[in-house]
């Protein structure tokens, strides 16, 4: 991630993938598909950074950032993903967060 010189005020607003070797593929809900597609259909487009699962906090604060919001995949889907009548529409991928970060007081 590239350094943001951002306003107090200001907030960022990004998502991420979690950080798993091929072997930690299956535990997370579509990890195993989605790597094996980016593989064989985009072999030159990775994933631009990733974060160890739990660790988004010393992430953004070794970058000047503090967390206001995060979602993980369950928070996503109940957030984002419910029809009218509350039941979900879909189910996202295991590896994906979105986050939304602000800078620290002290930056």
């Amino acid at each position: 991630m590239l350094f943001i010189k951002a306003r107090r005020n200001s907030l960022l607003a990004f998502d991420y993938t979690v950080s798993l070797s091929a072997a930690e593929s299956s535990d997370y809900y579509g990890a195993a598909e989605l790597i094996t597609l980016m593989k064989a259909k985009r072999p030159d487009e990775s994933f631009r950074f990733s974060v160890e699962d739990g660790k988004i906090e010393s992430f953004l604060a070794e970058r000047g950032l503090r967390l206001v919001k995060h979602y993980d995949p369950a928070q996503i889907m109940n957030t984002f993903l419910l029809a009218e009548d509350g039941k979900p529409i879909g189910r996202p991928n295991g590896l994906f967060r979105l986050t939304v970060a602000a800078p620290s007081p002290s930056s």
